[in-house]
């Protein structure tokens, strides 16, 4: 995998359960976790998670890096698929001062709004609505 140009860490430590490793992985966002053990080696095996659907798929050992980078890839599509629905979900566009305290009372989220381009107004709008510049 290393030499794939995969990020690999091997977590050995024996005073810890599998399930506590595991879910300090997820915490961390480790998008994919590889399973082996001595009965997976024997066989040849390995068991890749993902972090985004949870699915485990049982793979050849032979085929390890090309199942994991396509796990990498998808696990890469649906986050940015998400966030990109997220972001759809929660932008809001309006005209005037009291338009978007109004939005922004009702909802959060990403709200398109002009701006004349003075410190003077962008002070403003963060004073009423708590809002912060982002572009």
């Amino acid at each position: 995998l290393k030499q794939a140009g995969i990020r690999v860490r091997v977590d050995d430590r024996s005073d810890l359960r599998p399930g506590w490793k595991f879910n300090e992985y997820e915490m961390r966002g480790v998008p994919v976790r590889l399973e082996i053990g001595p009965r997976d080696m024997e066989n040849g095996v390995c068991v890749l998670v993902s972090r985004i659907t949870g699915e485990k798929k049982v793979v050849q050992q032979a085929n390890l890096v090309e199942e994991v980078q396509t796990m990498l890839d998808q696990v890469q599509k649906e986050m940015f698929d998400r966030a990109k629905q997220f972001m759809s979900d929660h932008f809001y566009s309006v005209d005037t001062l009291e338009e978007m305290k109004s939005s922004m009372e009702q909802q959060r989220g990403f709200t398109l709004a002009g701006w004349c381009g003075s410190e003077a107004c962008e002070s403003k709008v963060k004073e009423e609505t708590g809002a912060t510049s982002r572009n």
